[in-house]
């Protein structure tokens, strides 16, 4: 039995527990998002931020239909910080848990975070294709907190654990 990684986050309309999966993707629990640990072959991890955001994130995001949560990635990343990761492998899955002001489940899915390998990122051109990618930026992995606020939580810092383990 693993041990459960989790925090819960309380709000007005309800609560969203999250739940983290170490080396785990759940079965029949629909995979909403991803993101990827790119470790780049000088150190360093890209970030992004869109157009009117203040903050950088992994890049990544929703998985269309009839996408796998790779096919996903690579997408998301050609989209975003326009190169193609390589040598991808899942770290684990977040299962989040959104519940109504009375307790009932409204939302369940799970979100897969994936450590990836690049030696080039290439040049990067703000909003190319009509995406909302405004600025890229490389960031050594012990200053991802400083950018990344979510790491700081209980299931972030598992994440973070999980990359470092397996770079």
């Amino acid at each position: 039995m693993e041990d459960l990684i989790q925090n819960e986050v309380v709000s007005d309309n309800g609560a969203t527990i999250y739940i983290w999966h170490e080396n785990r993707i759940l079965e029949n629990l629909p995979v909403w998002q991803v993101y990827g640990f790119c470790l780049m072959s000088n150190g360093t991890i890209p970030l992004v931020r869109d157009k009117n955001e203040k903050r950088f994130t992994f890049p990544g995001g929703r998985v269309d239909e009839g996408e796998n949560p790779e096919e996903a990635l690579i997408r998301e990343f050609v989209e975003e910080v326009q190169f193609q990761p390589e040598k991808i492998k899942p770290l684990g899955s977040l299962e989040v848990i959104v519940k109504d002001i009375n307790g009932n489940v409204i939302n369940h899915h799970q979100q897969i975070r994936f450590i990836c390998y690049a030696d080039e990122a290439g040049e990067f051109i703000p909003y190319k294709n009509n995406f909302e990618v405004e600025e890229r930026i490389f960031v050594k992995p012990e200053k991802l907190i400083d950018y990344i606020s979510w790491l700081k939580s209980v299931t972030g810092q598992a994440q973070y654990q999980s990359f470092l383990k397996n770079k």
